[in-house]
């Protein structure tokens, strides 16, 4: 697992364990996760 997949895995973990997380902010947690990875993407694309 890339470091990458890490810190997403640990972003979504740790939202889905807080009790008052609502099915709307969860969206949009995953909707940022989905972001960031697209950025990352693109910078290593760039990058190499």
């Amino acid at each position: 697992m890339s470091f990458h997949e890490r810190v997403g895995k640990f972003i979504i973990d740790d939202k889905m364990f807080s009790s008052h997380l609502t099915l709307y902010e969860f969206a949009h947690t995953v909707q940022y996760c989905i972001y960031f990875l697209c950025l990352v993407g693109a910078l290593q694309y760039v990058w190499y």
